[in-house]
């Protein structure tokens, strides 16, 4: 829900005429072929940014960030198991 005070649109608020002649056009739409229309889970990135206006996501990342959290997720499963091996019998 938007708030009273949120500025509009770009379309909204300046001469759409005009800037359409200049050649300047910021889509403010969410196009077709967006997550969001698309009804796809959306890839997570680490600015929980959801796929729309401003992100049309698309991962480019070379994936080191993904193996990094993937690395991560697997330590804490086997320090937990560890944990709960090495208590089992107390």
């Amino acid at each position: 829900a938007a708030s009273a005070d949120a500025p509009g649109a770009l379309t909204d608020r300046y001469n759409a005429g005009a800037l359409e002649k200049s050649g300047f056009c910021i889509p403010q739409e969410v196009p077709p072929y967006s997550w969001l229309k698309r009804g796809a889970p959306d890839p997570g990135n680490r600015y929980n940014i959801r796929p729309g206006r401003h992100w049309d996501g698309v991962d480019r990342s070379n994936g080191f960030e993904r193996e990094m959290f993937r690395a991560k997720a697997a330590q804490r499963s086997r320090d937990a198991q560890a944990r709960e091996w090495a208590q089992s019998d107390m």
